[in-house]
């Protein structure tokens, strides 16, 4: 497979324990009715994440999950690692259907919800990996389309952002699966990268248990996730208290009663 590779956009390398998809900020809203308008294929994708610093040495391997259901509601799962060494998942969950993003946070067996209004599912929509964002949106793109090659048995197009960026950004996306890519690798200016493979893939509706919280999770604000973990890893943060204010102001801007 070639390695080809196009300089893009500035896209932050970080190993950050994760980002919470609320930041942006909202008004509350009534329940969504999107993901009865949008159809999607469904299916389950395991992927294995290699970063690398830009010294080359001690790359961080990290398992994820990524779910999308037929009406494009999607979860992203993936490892995170305690102060103590405790290993746990984290999740991020979008549901057109509800309105509302989500996340689950394992080491305070946290809930975060917000909700969304459609015009903000929709904004959400048109940055998710497609192939229309890829130019493959039909037949005679898909022909005219570059380099080809084959993963787990699925045929791949090579695509390169067409952004001006400093990023190197190599992508082999499959459009039977709506151009999500099933190996990526981005390399920064200073040499950092990350390198995205997919490992397996299930066409199939994701099972209603994934996108559920576990029983003994509650929902909570980010300033009392922020202080629940600060009390369990005494002299570590999950954010930060100036951060966890600012956005625990934008998450009670997105709450509502259910």
């Amino acid at each position: 497979m070639s390695r080809i590779r196009k300089l893009g956009r500035p896209l932050g390398l970080s190993l950050g324990m994760f980002g919470i998809s609320f930041l942006a900020g909202s008004h509350a809203q009534s329940q969504s009715t999107l993901g009865q308008q949008f159809t999607a294929r469904p299916f389950i994708a395991q992927k294995r994440v290699v970063y690398t610093p830009r010294t080359r040495r001690d790359p961080v391997i990290r398992l994820e999950t990524f779910a999308r259901r037929s009406d494009g509601s999607y979860l992203r799962s993936f490892q995170v690692a305690s102060p103590a060494g405790e290993q746990g998942w984290m999740v991020e969950i979008y549901d057109l259907h509800k309105g509302t993003d989500v996340t689950l946070e394992p080491f305070t067996k946290s809930v975060i919800t917000c909700y969304r209004s459609q015009d903000e599912m929709r904004k959400w929509l048109r940055t998710q990996p497609s192939c229309e964002k890829a130019g493959l949106a039909n037949e005679a793109s898909l022909r005219a389309a570059g380099s080809r090659d084959t993963l787990l048995g699925r045929e791949v197009v090579e695509i390169r952002d067409q952004t001006d960026s400093e990023i190197e950004d190599q992508q082999w996306v499959d459009p039977e699966l709506d151009c999500y890519p099933l190996q990526r690798t981005l390399v920064s200016p200073s040499g950092a990268s990350q390198e995205h493979t997919v490992t397996a893939v299930k066409e199939q509706e994701p099972p209603d248990s994934l996108f559920e919280a576990p029983q003994d999770y509650a929902e909570r604000s980010p300033w009392q996730v922020e202080m629940i973990y600060q009390t369990k890893y005494p002299g570590h943060e999950l954010w930060g208290n100036e951060r966890a204010k600012v956005i625990d102001e934008r998450y009670s801007k997105n709450r509502r009663n259910p």
